[in-house]
């Protein structure tokens, strides 16, 4: 095991420790716990390094590179922004082709705008005043030279124009550059215009992404991993493969805390249409003691399954397979405590977080809380 995923499965151990106590007759300390939902995973590429641009303006700072595109009538780009300015003309995303520069830009016209171009003269613009400074900010802006094109701030719908540039096509072959909008295939670049702050997890997919799609990725949040019907053409670990120019610099991160690798980690198992059993989390929990008579489970929980019965945590012990379970059945959130259910109310919409806790005492009984409401009990 790497050093990283060894600290995460010590920190894990320490979690379940910390978090199931007390006395419980039924489990031993040497059991497995089975766990279909747990808070670390390995690392992706890219995940917790931030494109960094220094303040102060200058044509040095940038990363480039040719993608591996297509010609499309159809792309959305998305990413996480943490300007440091906030004036006219400062762009972060330039596409050039041979015979137009400014094939595709996003970037601030006004200061706190987000101006979209495809292909030079057209573009749509926010409201000024929506992009704040020094705030994560997360924009995607997306076209369809079949219906439109929309940008979106914080996942809310924020510029939107009917038939722009219809049918167009932009052309494959061309030259990326993040941190300076080019005036020629490659260069040109004017400081003035230059980007200067931080930029995470940008995306480029050949198609227009759904609204829905484009506020799902919001809310998944920076560190999260929000996923769309198809994956991007150019995901961020081709970003982070390339070599920054001048004093632009990958740089950790605050998704991840190097002392602690669960910090910002999410364990993610495939969406529902490749279900299996092979995919889950397994290890021998050591509680400190031989017996429990009290316990508490908390966890944070995001579903993206329509039916009515599954099982994210499961504790057995020789003789009680249904030591411990977590899960929902008939739709509603339930808990077992040796095959005894403490029922609730509660349903679980998808792709939604809930924080989730489950109580046990021999002397209090059973109780669930979603969001931190008490949503059912039993003795």
């Amino acid at each position: 095991k790497t050093p990283v995923l060894e600290r995460s499965k010590q920190w894990y151990q320490r979690r379940v420790r910390g978090i199931i106590r007390g006395k419980y007759s039924a489990m031993l300390a040497a059991v497995i716990l089975l766990s279909t939902l747990a808070l670390v995973a390995g690392e992706g590429v890219g995940h917790n390094k931030v494109l960094n641009f220094p303040a102060g303006d200058n044509t040095a700072n940038f990363l480039k590179f040719n993608p591996d595109t297509d010609e499309t009538s159809a792309l959305t780009v998305c990413a996480w922004l943490r300007k440091t300015t906030s004036d006219n003309t400062r762009y972060w995303f330039s596409y050039a082709i041979s015979g137009q520069d400014n094939e595709i830009i996003v970037g601030e016209n006004d200061p706190g705008s987000v101006a979209f171009y495809i292909q030079n003269s057209n573009y749509i613009i926010t409201p000024a005043g929506l992009w704040p400074v020094n705030i994560w900010t997360h924009i995607c802006a997306s076209w369809d030279a079949t219906t439109k094109a929309v940008i979106m701030i914080n996942g809310e719908v924020k510029a939107s124009q009917d038939g722009f540039k219809a049918g167009a096509a932009i052309r494959a072959g061309g030259s990326l550059v993040i941190g300076q909008e080019q005036d020629n295939v490659g260069g040109g670049f004017d400081a003035t215009q230059c980007y200067q702050g931080d930029v995470y997890n940008v995306n480029i997919w050949q198609y227009a992404l759904s609204e829905e799609e484009m506020s799902f990725l919001f809310t998944s949040g920076r560190c999260g991993y929000g996923e769309t019907e198809d994956d991007p053409k150019v995901p961020y670990s081709v970003f982070f493969g390339q070599e920054p120019q001048g004093d632009a610099k990958f740089v950790d991160g605050s998704c991840m805390d190097l002392e602690d690798p669960s910090v910002g980690k999410v364990l993610r198992f495939p969406p529902q249409s490749e279900i299996s059993t092979s995919n889950y989390v397994q290890l021998t929990a050591d509680f400190g003691a031989d017996s429990l008579d009290s316990l508490s489970i908390c966890f944070w929980y995001f579903k993206v399954f329509s039916d009515t019965g599954r099982y994210f945590f499961s504790y057995a012990v020789t003789g009680q397979n249904n030591a411990i379970i977590v899960g929902e059945q008939t739709g509603k959130l339930g808990f077992w405590i040796n095959n005894i259910k403490c029922s609730s109310d509660a349903r679980l919409e998808q792709q939604t977080w809930y924080h989730i806790c489950t109580t046990w005492g021999s002397d209090s009984g059973m109780a669930i809380y979603v969001d931190g409401e008490k949503v059912g009990e039993a003795a």
